[in-house]
Parts: C-alpha cells; structure tokens; sequence
C-alpha cells in the first residue's frame, strides 16, 4: 500500500490504523490518500485511478481509496439519521408529541398531515448506529468501509 497522508494528524498513526482498517484485504497495488475534510469523515474507493489523481501515472497502482477526517471539534459523534415526513390524516387524533399542519393541494382542497419522525442509522433503517469518540474511530471505520469495496472491485 502507498499511503499519503496531508492530514492535520500524526502520519505514523495513520498509517497504523489504515494498516490495520485494511489488513485482511490485498493492498499491495492500492494507493490511499488522507486528507484533511470539512466534514466529520468521508471516503472514497475507485476501482482504477483518476486521470486527475497524483497517482495515474504510477504503473504499480491500480486502485485508489480516499479519505476524509475533519478537525477533532467534530468528535464524538453519532451517525444517527433524523428523518421527517408528514402524513395525510382524516382527523386530528390528539397525542403527546404530534404536530399537525394544514396543507392546500392543486385543487384548492385543504388536507390535515401529521408530522412522523423516525431515526436511523446513515445508511438505512437496518444500518447500525455508530459512533465516533474521536478521529481515529473514524478513521479506521472508513478506511475499512472502503477497503471492502476495494475487497468486492478484486474479487
């Protein structure tokens, strides 16, 4: 693996957590470059190199992953998903914690909605919840998100 690391952190730990994010899948011709991120986390796998990418014209590489750690004011952190909708109703049923709206349709027509509101994990209904006390959590869980891919792009 030739890992770049233009992260604000340590690039012996990061190294060290890559490694051992990625250990059990084949990354002798992978690239891996972390970088710093607005966000909390991010990552990316590319089955092949970007033209764009300091490493296109590396012939020993032949996939590329990229990741993403923001500032440790981001941390802890969950990845709990809020997500709301609104739901047509005939009639108010008054409940503890319900909000209602009226809303005009196309044809004039008044409808009553209650407004739902449900929380998940980022990926889903059935994703897990994670959570992150700092950045080096984050950092091994994306660099194992992606390092699977990496394990589907070779397989």
């Amino acid at each position: 693996m030739k890992l770049t690391n233009t992260s604000r952190y340590p690039t012996d730990e990061v190294a060290l957590l890559v490694e051992f994010a990625m250990g059990e899948i084949d990354h002798e011709r992978l690239a891996v470059h972390v970088k710093n991120a607005s966000i909390a986390y991010r990552g990316r796998a590319y089955d092949g190199v970007p033209r764009i990418s300091s490493r296109a014209k590396d012939a020993d590489i032949d996939r590329l992953v990229t990741i993403g750690i923001g500032s440790p004011q981001h941390f802890p952190l969950t990845t709990v998903h809020t997500e709301v909708k609104w739901v047509r109703v005939t009639k108010p049923i008054p409940t503890l914690n319900e909000t209602f709206r009226e809303r005009r349709e196309k044809d004039g027509q008044v409808v009553l909605e209650r407004r739902v509101i449900s929380q998940h994990g980022y990926g889903g209904k059935r994703s897990p919840v994670l959570e992150f006390a700092n950045w080096r959590e984050a950092l091994v869980s994306v660099a194992a998100h992606e390092g699977r891919h990496i394990w589907q792009y070779q397989s």
